[in-house]
């Protein structure tokens, strides 16, 4: 069996209204409304990347890898949603 290859993030913004745009490696953005997405979850990986699962009880959700450098921005986004919740 063969490991899927998950699309990678290149950059991250945060925007207003508890939304985070996630750009990809090949050029996509992806919009996540934190607030929308209560079972998302970001899993540490070996060599500091992250795994950002939108929803872990959802086998059919997207899932995206997250590199070294974008991992603690993207946790301070997750926190500040709940510190604002």
């Amino acid at each position: 069996m063969t490991t899927p290859v998950l699309p990678t993030l290149a950059r991250l913004d945060v925007l207003p209204v508890q939304e985070v745009r996630l750009t990809l490696e090949d050029g996509r953005a992806v919009v996540i409304d934190l607030d929308a997405t209560p079972r998302a979850l970001l899993c540490p990986l070996p060599h500091g990347d992250a795994l950002l699962l939108e929803d872990w009880r959802d086998a059919q959700a997207s899932a995206y890898r997250v590199p070294a450098e974008l991992t603690p921005a993207l946790r301070a986004a997750f926190f500040l949603r709940r510190v604002s919740a």
